[in-house]
């Protein structure tokens, strides 16, 4: 396997989801590479990091505000006059 195959394959490799034959090819492939050992080596700790982050909480009150928005639209379209398809071809030509 070439470094260029390996490196395709690493993250899956890091993540223990690659089929057994393709991992055990990729594992022969770092004994030898040292330079794609240090890749591996590098991408664990970075998976590693990446796992020790907190999760982003949303705001309580997001789900209610997107709703109140919503609704807002709703209203506003709902009282707007509908534009006829030439209309709206015009305005849209007048500002290409």
């Amino acid at each position: 396997m070439s470094c260029e195959e390996t490196t395709e394959l690493l993250s899956q490799f890091i993540d223990d989801v690659l089929p057994l034959p393709v991992r055990a090819t990729v594992d022969e492939h770092l004994d030898r590479c040292p330079v794609c050992r240090a890749h591996a080596a590098e991408l664990r700790s970075l998976s590693r990091s990446l796992r020790q982050l907190a999760r982003p909480v949303a705001p309580l009150e997001l789900a209610s505000s997107i709703t109140d928005a919503l609704m807002i639209e709703a209203a506003a379209r709902q009282q707007s006059p509908q534009r006829s398809f030439r209309q709206q071809l015009a305005l849209w030509l007048e500002h290409v």
